[in-house]
């Protein structure tokens, strides 16, 4: 990535759906072994939130290696090696005489921007690994196009690379871009230059261009929010909201954010060992290892914590149109299902039992539907065991027909339910309860042409804005009368 080509801005665009680097030798580390000798193996896949590999010895790699903190140590070329830490999440063997290891990255090294390259503004690095990366229309020539990296970003502006072959860029220049934030989104944003230098990296020459992002909207600024609580180097999530970035401000109570380290991801699979175990849906005898699978290394993993401690969690996969997806290990992908690359699959959604019947439900599922809500998801499909079908109804989502047994749960029979977001937001498929408890905070991040607004859908949201008061105490205290008497009917 030394030159910000077409090629390098089309496999950063694409780095989640199928590494660029496959098949490229990797030399796997077990860190809590220090006598452990490296294992060679190759690159199967690569994203932002975990990696694949494959061995052809799989003696060298066994069961015992799920739950290890690993160091791969990827191959770029003979000069250059890409270092990813990591937890094992999966081992399994699909073909035989080799075994697969998937593993979810809780560990990235970032090079924070000296101060006094700060200028008037805190400024967060971006990922090494996966830049931002970007495209505008040359002011200057027709049919020709600017290719730049996000290099790090501000409340009001970005830092980008660029080559020297742009030198006409100069300070005032105006340029309307397309940015893709890997396993994120994509924004249109317009750009004033505010300043052009020359700088060098690996000892090649390239243009460093300081912009201001005109009018920000929110859902802009929720997108780079996103990308940067999950891959930046923000050390507080409480002093990158304070600087103007709201992507999470729910509620005061509770703290969201996503697993970015590897103490976040060992909580979320304690909070899961924990939930399955009061809910019957592993055995006593259950590690927490084996609660995590091999779709930790490619999903988004949601957080809600409360006084620092985990007490809900998702996991959100955003897919492509070739990706095969969770459900699918269990059921086709039938016609009732929506598009992959337009909806978000939503699984491991459990909470603590300690904090059950508390409204905390609602709070985890209005997490998911901001999360998705900008990223530009229409569709969320998910499935639940069938005592909390009711609650997942009333909240806008509805059975397709298709159940299943699951068979890393206790064999439980889940229901496949989906919702469309946008009817859920124009109040279509919900009432004014679950649209205040759930869809209203969703409602300022959707695009302006993303909900119909017609006459009868304005009206309509303003009726539920106006009942929020009074329908946010009573439906909730509805809800948790229904769900007592049907347990205690049961």
């Amino acid at each position: 990535m030394d030159d910000p080509s077409l090629e390098v801005l089309q496999r950063e665009i694409a780095a989640h759906r199928i590494s660029a680097l496959q098949n490229t030798p990797v030399d796997l580390v077990r860190l809590d072994s220090p006598t452990s000798a490296g294992r060679s193996c190759f690159l199967l896949k690569l994203n932002p939130l975990g990696f694949r590999v494959i061995s052809s010895k799989p003696d060298e790699i066994g069961r015992e290696w799920l739950g290890a903190t690993v160091e791969a140590r990827i191959g770029l070329s003979d000069t250059q090696t890409l270092v990813q830490r990591g937890v094992v999440v999966d081992i399994s063997s699909n073909i035989p005489g080799t075994l697969e290891a998937a593993v979810r990255t809780i560990h990235q090294e970032y090079r924070r921007v000296p101060p006094l390259e700060r200028r008037r503004q805190v400024r967060w690095m971006c990922s090494d690994e996966f830049h931002p990366s970007g495209v505008a229309s040359n002011p200057a020539k027709a049919n020709d196009f600017i290719l730049f990296r996000v290099l790090d970003i501000s409340p009001s502006g970005m830092r980008l690379l660029t080559s020297l072959r742009n030198n006409f860029i100069v300070r005032g220049m105006r340029l309307d871009v397309i940015v893709s934030f890997p396993m994120v989104s994509q924004i249109t944003v317009r750009l004033t230059i505010q300043n052009v230098s020359f700088i060098s990296r690996n000892d090649k020459e390239y243009l460093a261009i300081g912009a201001q992002i005109e009018g920000m909207t929110n859902q802009q600024s929720s997108v780079i929010a996103q990308y940067m609580a999950q891959f930046g180097d923000v050390d507080s999530l409480r002093e990158f909201r304070d600087s103007g970035f709201a992507p999470f401000g729910i509620s005061e109570a509770i703290e969201y954010s996503v697993v970015r380290t590897e103490a976040d991801y060992r909580e979320v699979l304690n909070l899961r060992h924990l939930a399955y175990l009061a809910d019957n849906k592993i055995a006593k005898s259950a590690k927490v290892n084996d609660v995590a699978d091999i779709h930790d290394s490619r999903a988004r993993i949601l957080m809600c914590k409360y006084r620092g401690k985990t007490i809900a969690t998702a996991r959100l996969t955003f897919h492509e149109i070739g990706d095969v997806t969770e459900h699918e290990e269990f059921i086709a992908w039938t016609s009732e299902f929506p598009r992959r690359d337009e909806s978000v699959e939503v699984t491991r959604a459990c909470t603590h039992p300690d904090f059950r019947r508390t409204g905390l439900f609602f709070a985890l599922i209005r997490y998911v539907v901001i999360t998705a809500t900008q990223a530009g998801r229409s569709w969320v499909v998910t499935s639940s065991t069938e005592d909390l079908v009711p609650m997942y109804r009333f909240v806008g989502l509805s059975e397709v027909g298709i159940t299943y047994n699951h068979p890393d749960l206790n064999d439980l029979k889940h229901v496949v339910l989906v919702a469309n977001m946008y009817d859920a937001l124009s109040g279509r498929s919900v009432g004014p309860t679950a649209w205040n408890q759930v869809w209203r905070d969703a409602f300022p991040y959707m695009s302006p042409n993303a909900v119909a607004q017609d006459a009868l859908a304005k009206a309509r949201i303003a009726l539920y804005r106006s009942l929020g008061p009074l329908v946010g105490a009573v439906g909730s205290a509805v809800m948790k009368l229904k769900l007592g008497l049907r347990a205690f009917f049961k």
